[in-house]
């Protein structure tokens, strides 16, 4: 059990206030020293292994990226803001965001609607470009698309004319695979999807979930180096998630790929990651970060899992009120920079008396 420790680096001295041997090797190889950062480690509200990092850099002074054994971060994200024009204006997703990923982390990003989650994703994915910043994967600047960064999105992205098994092998006909080779590889994903008695079925008789998870297939079955995953389980019922965060976590284990994976639903981050950030409300900022030191593979209905989950959606709630605020009481958007229009009340009831 972790309890009552404090560490900190200081630019300079460096002094180092903490026993290594206290923490898992996993929470050694996840410490960085930023210019300036307190990890403050506690059995807060009963929840061991719960490690709570609040960044703290001085004024002016520009967040660095550190090599590990040599070897840079697998992701790095430097100062990235994102905006866009709208009928009030420039609307402002994204400030100034810095964020390292390690070789085989798993990082999950949860925030309020709204605050640049998905437009986080899109750019490290090479599909939208940045206002300022930089994105790095390795050693090399990411200036667009490529095949080392795998994207499953919302909604499923199917070719309507390939049946199951050709959607699933499409991507590793064009990394040259032969037909065996295509296929043994497909129906291999598909049953880890539970898909593999639909692999002839066509596009148009598939549920939305069914669909969902024949895309899931065909990015695994691609085998890239960093996945990025946008909501992908959302649309499908509660016992299929419940099964794909379980094969999610072997999957994992096994490959130690790089994953970002976002998300509104707190219990599955938790499941899931390794670290979770968590994004302020417009513009999306970085708030805060927990990195969780449970063993997997996680339930999301183990007792630990619901108890990080509260302690997150604890710090979550500020952010989530705001929005509220903004949605629903015309009188405090002064509090955000959405512009709201509305003012008064309705002159129509639009539920039509229901």
């Amino acid at each position: 059990m972790l309890k009552n420790i404090n560490v900190f680096y200081q630019v300079g001295a460096k002094h180092l206030l903490l026993k290594m041997g206290a923490f898992p090797y996993s929470t050694k190889q996840m410490l960085r020293p930023y210019d300036k950062e307190v990890l403050k480690v506690s059995e807060s509200a009963g929840i061991e292994n719960l490690v709570d990092i609040d960044h703290v850099k001085a004024d002016n002074e520009q967040q660095k990226s550190h090599k590990v054994d040599g070897v840079w971060p697998k992701l790095r994200v430097q100062h990235i803001s994102k905006s866009f024009q709208s009928k009030n204006g420039r609307a402002y997703v994204l400030e100034d965001i810095n964020l390292e990923i390690q070789q085989g982390e798993f990082v999950c990003i949860v925030g309020p609607s709204g605050c640049g989650k998905t437009t986080l994703l899109n750019i490290v994915a090479g599909l939208e470009k940045a206002d300022s910043g930089d994105v790095w994967a390795d050693d090399h600047k990411i200036n667009g698309a490529g095949s080392d960064r795998v994207v499953i999105f919302q909604e499923a992205a199917l070719f309507p004319w390939l049946n199951v098994v050709k959607n699933v092998e499409f991507g590793l006909k064009l990394k040259g695979f032969n037909g065996k080779e295509r296929r043994n590889i497909a129906i291999e994903y598909l049953k880890m999807v539970h898909l593999s008695k639909f692999q002839h079925a066509q596009v148009h008789e598939l549920s939305g979930g069914m669909k969902q998870r024949v895309a899931i297939a065909r990015a695994l079955a691609m085998n890239p180096e960093m996945l990025l995953m946008d909501e992908p389980f959302s649309a499908l019922d509660a016992q299929t998630r419940w099964i794909l965060h379980y094969e999610l976590q072997n999957i994992w284990l096994k490959t130690r790929k790089t994953i970002l994976f976002v998300t509104h639903n707190i219990r599955e981050a938790v499941c899931l990651a390794d670290r979770i950030i968590i994004l302020s409300t417009t513009p999306g900022k970085i708030k805060k970060e927990f990195l969780v030191e449970l063993p997997r593979p996680r339930d999301d209905n183990d007792v630990n899992v619901a108890g990080y989950s509260t302690m997150i959606m604890k710090e979550l709630k500020a952010e989530i009120n705001k929005v509220m605020k903004c949605e629903m009481d015309a009188d405090s958007c002064v509090e955000c920079d959405i512009k709201c229009t509305t003012e008064g009340p309705a002159k129509t009831d639009i539920g039509g008396g229901i």
